[in-house]
């Protein structure tokens, strides 16, 4: 079973500045090679990556390989799912897509990230420490209300089956008010009975109008 886990980077100023940087040339580098997949009508992932990322490495030399690698996978995936007269448009805070290579999850509570500065130390905030040490695959670089977040994928185990011995089912009804799968029946006939005085007691109670009746309305069937 796979879910997604959202971890919260604790970045100072410095590191903020980096990461935010390195975020708006990851879209323009996706928009530029959107461009090319929509005007050479180039949408395989093999074929744009042999067509665009010399050219890629040539403009933007100081950016990280793999994530303009990475920037192709993001552009041809997003052309499986729509196509359009003009080419995709990415935001200047599009997510950034990570894999082991540019990213490393410490021990210690911290992340060892790529950014236009270099590989940088961030402290983490997981709040499900638990489940974490199933993450696997690349994680998503996203930017919300002026903070960064991971959205991580964790793989969890699917729980054994449990075969249950000597469970008892039991069915809620009216009439009967439980009836166990073992064929005990409890009826509810003194339950409804009484569920009836109160009703008409409560009825006598509303005809009268008084305070004092609409208080004992209240009280009514409380007990």
């Amino acid at each position: 079973m796979n879910i997604v886990l959202k971890v919260k980077l604790n970045t100072n100023e410095i590191q903020h500045s980096a990461l935010l940087r390195t975020m708006n040339d990851f879209s323009q580098i996706c928009n530029e090679l959107s461009t090319i997949a929509h005007t050479t009508e180039t949408y395989n992932k093999v074929q744009l990556q042999r067509n665009s990322y010399h050219g890629m490495r040539e403009t933007h030399p100081s950016f990280s390989s793999q994530l303009t690698i990475r920037a192709i996978d993001v552009v041809t995936a997003t052309y499986k799912k729509k196509r359009s007269k003009q080419p995709n448009y990415f935001k200047k805070t599009s997510a950034v897509v990570y894999d082991d290579r540019v990213i490393t999850f410490r021990d210690s509570g911290t992340v060892n990230i790529w950014t236009n500065d270099g590989r940088m130390e961030i402290p983490i905030q997981v709040y499900d420490k638990e489940r974490f040490q199933y993450r696997k695959g690349q994680v998503d670089l996203v930017y919300q209300n002026g903070k960064f977040y991971l959205l991580c994928t964790l793989d969890i185990p699917t729980p054994e089956k449990y075969n249950a011995k000597g469970v008892i089912g039991i069915d809620l009804g009216v009439k009967n008010i439980a009836v166990s799968s073992l064929g005990d029946v409890f009826s509810g006939e003194h339950i409804e009975k009484k569920r009836k005085q109160y009703h008409a007691h409560r009825q006598r109670l509303q005809k009268r109008g008084t305070r004092s009746a609409r208080r004992r309305i209240k009280t009514s069937g409380r007990k």
